[in-house]
């Protein structure tokens, strides 16, 4: 048996690709938000391509989110190309929050990590043996990481302290509507 929300996805996919098979390019589905997808991701930038630079294999896509910040990630030519990324075109950015790690004190370290963005602790939650932190940006965006709880203790976090959210950019997922 088929789901409705299955079905729905399907006849929309199939609708977008009709349109733009035909060359109409300002097209704009608006999927039922009862009915659109849903991920486990807990941080969900949406924007638009800032930049892409090719690479010899992967390319580097800068999205800037509706809030004002560039978050980057490193995706194939492969994919990119499948997912006709270009300059302006709208775009969102999926990171678990398990890929997030959470730095105090970000002025005396250096870090190969290209998405490092400067905030202040909004909320700390803990379980048996992990928290789920949020970080609060100054552009408004927030951002959720899951660390252990001796981390947020041995980082001394607390809601109003600052800190930083940090994660790779081959941990971001770029996607499309």
């Amino acid at each position: 048996m088929i789901s409705a929300g299955l079905s729905f996805s399907i006849s929309a996919y199939a609708i977008r690709n009709e349109v733009r098979s035909n060359g109409i390019r300002d097209f704009t589905f608006k999927p039922d938000p009862e009915t659109s997808m849903r991920t486990s991701a807990r941080n969900h930038f949406a924007g638009h391509i800032a930049d892409v630079k090719s690479g010899a294999v992967n390319d580097e896509v800068i999205l800037r989110t509706d809030d004002g910040l560039d978050i980057v990630a490193i995706i194939t030519q492969g994919g990119a190309a499948s997912l006709g990324l270009e300059r302006n075109s709208t775009a969102f950015a999926l990171v678990k929050a398990s890929s997030v790690l959470v730095l105090v004190d970000f002025d005396s370290h250096k870090i190969s990590a290209r998405n490092c963005i400067a905030g202040t602790v909004s909320a700390v939650v803990k379980g048996a043996v992990n928290a789920e932190v949020e970080i609060s940006v100054p552009e408004g965006a927030k951002i959720v990481s899951i660390i252990t709880n001796d981390s947020v203790d041995r980082l001394g976090l607390a809601v109003g302290k600052p800190a930083t959210a940090i994660f790779k950019a081959s941990s971001v997922i770029v996607g499309i509507e």
